[in-house]
């Protein structure tokens, strides 16, 4: 009898930045991520906070703002918070 699939693999293979990706590294991934719900307006970063977290939006979209001016919108497959990571 085979496994059911882990959703949080099937999620993952669907989105823009892990459709190159093999079965082990979504696995990999997966098993490193959790799932956050945000509320309408929530601040999920402040631009000059140093951060630990890598971000993909799943559904939804988030504002990115230089203090008050919106300079982009972020929609399903996006991700925010790579260069964090990087440092």
């Amino acid at each position: 009898m085979r496994a059911a699939p882990d959703p949080a693999v099937t999620r993952l293979r669907t989105l823009a930045p892990f459709v190159g990706c093999t079965e082990l590294e979504l696995r990999f991934i997966a098993r490193r991520s959790s799932l956050h719900r945000a509320s309408p307006g929530a601040i999920l970063t402040r631009e000059g906070i140093s951060g630990n977290e890598f971000g993909v939006i799943l559904e939804g979209v988030a504002v990115v703002r230089q203090g008050n001016v919106e300079v982009a919108r972020l929609g399903r497959g996006d991700v925010f918070g790579e260069i964090s990571v990087l440092d």
